[in-house]
């Protein structure tokens, strides 16, 4: 220590390095709990108080280091049991000196450091975040990787995801939906439309789209307002009222409370929903708008779109788009065009008000614009028109009812005048125009009522109105002729006349003063004419009028004059007629008289206002009993059947007809009572008593003998209780006392108890459970079997409600339902099938179940049909069926146009393979022998081929037999067929076999042109006799040449009649086919690249004489030489026999050469053919 200059006597100055004994001190120089001496033996720093084993404490830590940074001090982690030496374990209670570890315990991407310290940057104080929660953080804090795989929120995306997203962690509304990677438990419901977040995910919709979202998954309530299919109903309101709120057209009009963006047209007229809903002013809370539901609710100047309603609205026979198109009003009966009528007209207005209706008008062809178009007879409604189409001053509507002739002038009522007269007319021919005779208040239809003043015509009628022998005609124009001069005398006055001008018989038989007597008759008896009562009673000829007839005699009220003209006694004071009775002129005895013995005065019965001349009329309140006469007790005054003496024993009212005592009816009741209906049942009481029923009770009645109106009361009872009021049967033509017949819609008051215990239709449900179950009481076949709480009838037993061969009562043993056509067991049919069960498909297949039993199907196998009897729509079951196991859906081969009965039709893009069943794929749809499975599916590893395609083979999997159609088919179209061909594997060996092989012997000419004696078989052709047919033969003509050396395919398209076959010697025979060819021709082009093609030099025909052949290049320089040249062994092949600077053996460089041929020919001589060779 000395040396080292450290301090021998403080055992903690020293250099670790130097320590060379045993340390026996057991001082701790750094304060971390480990003395110095373990820590040298534990080979840790005994001046560092952060190297030690914390395994080694053995004294108190005093150092207030914080080893691992987590802001709690080693000796307090010690203290406490975490690891001072790992930043992650602490407690944090514990913490009390800054952190700066920038560990991320919790892995939330904030440091612990951050957590702990907290915006004041003091660890202790507790504004920091919890650092082991890693949902307890500021995620502005994040500056480390976030390594934890929580979901704070919930929302299904870690928070890690969130931060790197930039969404927030902590809101559950905030991510990103691609990012969700863990289940979501948010229930939150972030756009508001109903559907959690987490449903919304589930379902594959947008959650932060509120009008994305599945409807049956709403679970939360709708906080969104958005409007998504724009019918101005929110969504949350929609579905409120259970609306769909993806459909514009499915809304309640009451719900829109935002405005109407759709631009559909629900209801066709035109006029768009938004249009109909916002109305004029725009806002659709408002009441101005019209029906968007209602094709006759519209404004047709709002009219935007193209009508598709075709309804008539105004019912004028012109449909409302016509009506739009013309330009006239759809919703006013009377704008229309005539021409555009092509509708029935429902309307029943009279747009001329002439009284024919505008759709007979339309019927009879007149004119229903012109009032005075019309025929008379076709009135049928009120003429409103005002028009007098004849001018007779009287409208042709007062005329129709008056029942004159409204087109002929001199028809008309004269009181029904109330027009001006336009007719120049006088119908009655006395002088005046009915015109001027309407105006002066005369009749113009009476020759004899006119003023003379008003004559401006000439008289033509020959009448003689005064009856003084004079014609009207002579009176009127005097002597000088002219009826407008005041000479004549008065035609209207019997007494004003010239003797002299009598023309006529005297018709007159006045009477001036009025006593009987004629004025003639009185100035021949000398009695006084004004006097009424001075005449002579024998010389009455004439009505007595004038004062005689004023006088009363016998003071009963009465005129002589009017007793003697009512045939009563002028002297008799009870003897007269009331009617012309004037009270004020009776006498005293006669008003204390009691002319009809009824008990009460003449004088009270004036005042009651009943007649004292009847003693049926009367007022009980003024009658006297006791001053009745006999007579007046045996009558019956209200005629039913009961004396009056009787009634009043009874107390009821003698003369109320339906006031009395049956058991008191001792006479015959009166015929007008009889013809009463005292009970209002609308059977008079005479029919009642004939049926034996009670004329005093309302419902006690035959039916079918009612024959007068009913009383209100009674039309509005409803007597059998079978909830039809009495009027409403009537109308319907049922029975009001039969409780089991009447028209259920008509039902409009409550049933009773008795009426729901019964079983109209006798289908062994009760009235009231029907009515409870919503079906028909009267119908038998209509009724929940389930419901059945009475014994069916034995008609209802017998019945098959269903039609489908099983009675009621079969199908009620057998627990079938008797109502579902196709509920049934086959075995208990007993009746024919007919009805519901023919209509139905009971297994769905298209066909029904009639059309079934005729093809002789079974209707209820849903593949056992008639593809040509399908008529009605397939269902959903069949249409997932696959009847053929094709693997294509019996819907998809509909949609496809196959056959789904026929496994072999189908298209492939519709097939499902993994569907399709095991006899399918052991089939051969297109017969080459190969099972479809095996085409798709190559057990050879191969490329897959077309079942359906008997081309589309691979024939090394063919494991069955062909069929006769591939055998006889030629997929190669060569005229070989695939029999034929099938056998010969693959003549050439090129890897295409024969079947596919267009070129089967390689020889470079086709098949089908290997047949030379046109007989379309290439089979029979075998030019060199060797047994070999030529299209199999490589050396057709068995010269020793091949055909592909012999110029067969010079031009490269198999076919040797293009015109450029070789034949040298000109014999017509080409080369290939020809076994003496002895003419040599040189093919210059060489092309060695191996394809079969020019891949030497072709001489042909050289083989047949003794030859040199040599080829020099453009240098002249030698690079091949052979004697006896043969195209095969002996050939020239482009490459070098090293005579120039090409190595012997390597291929020549394209370029152009030059040959020479010498050759000895048939005759000896030498021939030599030189020129030039391009090699490529």
């Amino acid at each position: 220590e000395i040396a080292a200059g450290t301090d021998p006597n403080d055992p903690c100055s020293y250099n670790v390095a130097d320590v060379t004994v045993v340390v026996t001190s057991t001082v701790d120089c750094d304060g971390d709990g480990v003395t110095d001496a373990d820590e040298i033996a534990a080979g840790t720093d005994p001046n560092d108080a952060c190297d030690y084993d914390p395994a080694s404490v053995t004294v108190t830590v005093t150092s207030t280091v914080d080893c691992d940074g987590d802001g709690v001090t080693d000796a307090d982690e010690i203290a406490a049991g975490t690891d001072p030496n790992d930043p992650c374990d602490y407690n944090v209670v514990d913490i009390t000196v800054p952190v700066t570890s920038i560990v991320d315990c919790d892995g939330d991407g904030v440091t612990d450091a951050d957590e702990i310290n907290g915006p004041d940057g003091n660890p202790t104080t507790a504004d920091g975040t919890d650092p082991n929660d890693p949902c307890d953080y500021d995620p502005s804090s994040v500056t480390v990787t976030v390594t934890s795989n929580v979901d704070c929120d919930g929302d299904g995306v870690t928070d890690a995801d969130e931060i790197a997203d930039g969404t927030d962690p902590n809101d559950a509304c905030s991510y990103t939906v691609g990012s969700v990677s863990v289940p979501v438990t948010s229930t939150v419901d972030c756009d508001g439309d109903g559907v959690t977040d987490a449903d919304e995910i589930a379902d594959g919709t947008d959650p932060n789209d509120a009008c994305s979202y599945t409807v049956g998954s709403v679970s939360v309530p709708v906080t969104s307002t958005v409007d998504c299919d724009g019918d101005g109903v929110t969504d949350a309101d929609e579905i409120a009222a259970g609306t769909d709120p993806n459909d514009p057209c499915d809304y309640n009009v009451i719900d829109i409370t935002v405005p109407v963006t759709s631009t559909v047209d629900c209801d066709g007229d035109g006029v768009t929903d938004a249009d109909e809903i916002n109305g004029p002013d725009g806002d659709p809370a408002t009441a101005d708008g019209t029906d968007p539901n209602d094709p006759c609710s519209y404004d047709p100047g709002s009219v935007t779109l193209a009508v598709t309603s075709t309804v008539d609205c105004d019912g004028d026979g012109v449909t409302d788009a016509d009506e739009i198109a013309d330009g006239t009003d759809p919703n006013d009966p009377c704008s229309y065009n005539v021409g555009s009528v092509s509708v029935s007209v429902t309307s029943i207005v009279d747009c001329d008000g002439d009284g024919v209706t505008d759709a007979d008008e339309i019927a009879a062809g007149t004119d229903p614009n012109d009032p005075c178009d019309y025929n008379v007879a076709d009135v049928t409604v009120q003429v409103t028109s005002t028009v007098d189409c004849d001018g007779d001053g009287v409208t042709d509507a007062d005329e129709i009812a008056d029942g004159t002739d409204p087109n002929d002038a001199c028809s008309y009522t004269v009181g029904s005048i109330s027009v001006a007269v336009t007719s120049t007319v006088d119908c009655d021919g006395d002088g005046v125009t009915d015109a001027d005779e309407i105006a002066a208040g005369t009749d113009p239809n009476d020759s004899c009522d006119y003023n003379v003043g008003d004559i401006t015509a000439p008289v033509t009628s020959v009448v003689d109105c005064d009856g003084d022998g004079v014609t009207d005609a002579d009176e009127i124009n005097g002597p000088d002729g002219d009826p407008t001069t005041p000479d004549g005398t008065n035609p209207n006055d019997p007494c004003s006349y010239d003797v002299g001008s009598i023309s006529v018989s005297v018709t007159s038989t006045v009477d001036c003063d009025g006593d009987g007597v004629t004025d003639a008759d009185e100035i021949t008896d000398g009695t006084d004419p004004q006097d009424p009562c001075d005449f002579n009673a024998a010389s009455v000829t004439v009505a007595q009028t004038g004062d005689y007839l004023a006088a009363d005699c016998d003071g009963d009220g009465i005129s002589n004059g009017d007793e003697l003209a009512q045939g009563t006694d002028p002297n008799d004071p009870c003897d007269y007629d009331a009617s012309a009775q004037n009270i004020n002129d009776v006498s005293t005895l006669w008003l204390g008289g009691d002319c009809d013995g009824d008990g009460v005065p003449n004088g009270t019965e004036i005042g009651d206002g009943t007649d004292p001349q009847d003693p049926c009329d009367f007022d009980v309140n003024s009658q006297v009993i006791a001053n009745v006469t006999s007579a007046w007790n045996s009558l019956d005054c209200d005629g039913d059947g009961v004396t009056n003496g009787d009634e009043v024993i009874d107390m009821t009212d003698p003369q109320d007809p339906c006031d009395y005592v049956l058991a008191s009816q001792t006479l015959t009741p009166s015929l007008a009572w009889e013809a009463l209906d005292c009970d209002g049942d609308g059977v008079s009481n005479g029919v009642e008593i004939i049926d034996g029923t009670d004329t005093q009770d309302p419902c006690d009645l035959m039916y079918t003998s009612q024959d007068t109106i009913p009383t209100t009361v009674w039309t509005n009872s409803d007597c059998d209780g079978d909830g039809v009021t009495n009027g409403d049967e009537v109308i319907d033509g049922t029975n009001p006392i039969d409780p089991c017949d009447f028209m259920l819609e008509n039902v409009t008051v409550p049933q009773t108890m008795a009426w729901e215990a019964l079983d109209c239709d006798g289908d062994g449900v009760s009235n009231g459970i029907e009515v409870v179950d919503g079906t028909d009481p009267l119908d038998q076949c209509d009724l929940n079997v389930s419901s059945q709480d009475l014994t069916p009838s034995a008609d209802w037993q017998l019945l098959d409600c269903d039609g489908d061969g099983v009675t009621n009562a079969d199908e009620v043993a057998d627990g079938t339902n008797p109502t579902d056509p196709c509920d049934f067991i086959v075995a208990s049919q007993t009746t024919t099938v007919g009805g519901d069960f023919n209509d139905a498909d009971c297994d769905g297949d298209g066909v029904t179940n009639g059309d079934e039993i005729i093809d002789g199907t079974d209707p209820n196998d849903p593949c056992d049909f008639m593809t040509a009897s399908q008529t009605v729509d397939t269902s959903d079951e069949y249409g997932q069926l696959d009847c053929d196991g094709d693997g294509v859906s019996n819907r998809q081969e509909e949609i496809d146009g196959t056959d789904p009965q026929d496994p072999c039709s189908y298209e492939a893009i519709s097939q499902d393979l993994v569907a399709a069943t095991g006899e399918w794929d052991n089939l051969d749809c297109d017969g080459d022998g190969v099972s479809n499975i095996d085409e798709l599916l190559p057990p050879n590893g191969g490329t897959p081929t077309d079942p359906q395609d008997p081309c589309n083979v691979d024939l090394d999997n063919q494991s069955m037999t062909p069929d006769q159609a591939w055998l006889d088919a030629d997929c190669d179209m060569d005229n070989v067929s695939n029999g034929d061909e099938l056998g010969q594997g693959d003549t050439d060996g090129d890897g295409i076999p024969d079947v596919f092989d267009i070129d089967d012997d390689g020889d470079g000419v086709a098949t089908i042109y290997e047949d030379y004696d046109g007989d379309n078989d290439p089979t029979n052709q075998d030019s060199d006799g060797d047994g070999i047919p030529d299209y199999l033969d490589v050396d057709d003509d068995g010269d020793g040449i091949d055909t592909i050396d012999e110029g067969a395919n010079p031009d490269g398209d198999l076919d040797p009649n293009s015109g450029d076959i070789s034949d040298i010697d000109n014999d017509g025979i080409p080369d290939y086919l020809d076994q003496d060819a002895r003419r040599v021709v040189v093919w210059n082009a060489l092309t060695p690249d191996g394809d079969n093609q020019n891949d030497f030099f072709l001489i042909q025909g050289i083989e047949n004489f003794d030859n040199t052949v040599s080829i020099f290049n453009r240098w002249g320089i030698e690079v091949f030489k052979t004697d006896n040249y043969n195209n095969t062994t002996r050939r020239f092949e482009g490459v070098s026999e090293g005579r120039s600077t090409i190595g012997q053996g390597d291929k020549l460089p394209t370029g152009t050469y030059y040959y020479v041929v010498e050759y000895i020919d048939d005759f000896g001589g030498v021939q030599q053919i030189a020129g030039y060779l391009y090699i490529r």
